[in-house]
């Protein structure tokens, strides 16, 4: 969960992200698929932990911004 946080302060921080496939001291600019997959991972967390803040509304705003990001 740790590691999650820490992407989300790098996103905070100039929209900036890594996969876990590089190193995070070669950070570049995230794009708009990066996004999306944390996006996604984000998206897979919150359904399978289902805070008691995570309403549906919340989700389905989520789910809107997924299908926009898939038809780029």
């Amino acid at each position: 969960m740790n590691a999650h946080r820490s992407e989300l302060r790098m996103m905070d921080r100039g929209l900036k992200v890594h996969s876990r496939e590089t190193d995070p001291g070669e950070t570049e600019g995230a794009t708009v698929e990066q996004l999306a997959d944390v996006l996604h991972e984000l998206r897979d967390l919150l359904d399978e932990y289902a805070p008691a803040w995570y309403s549906a509304e919340q989700h389905s705003r989520v789910e809107s911004v997924m299908q926009r990001l898939s038809e780029r």
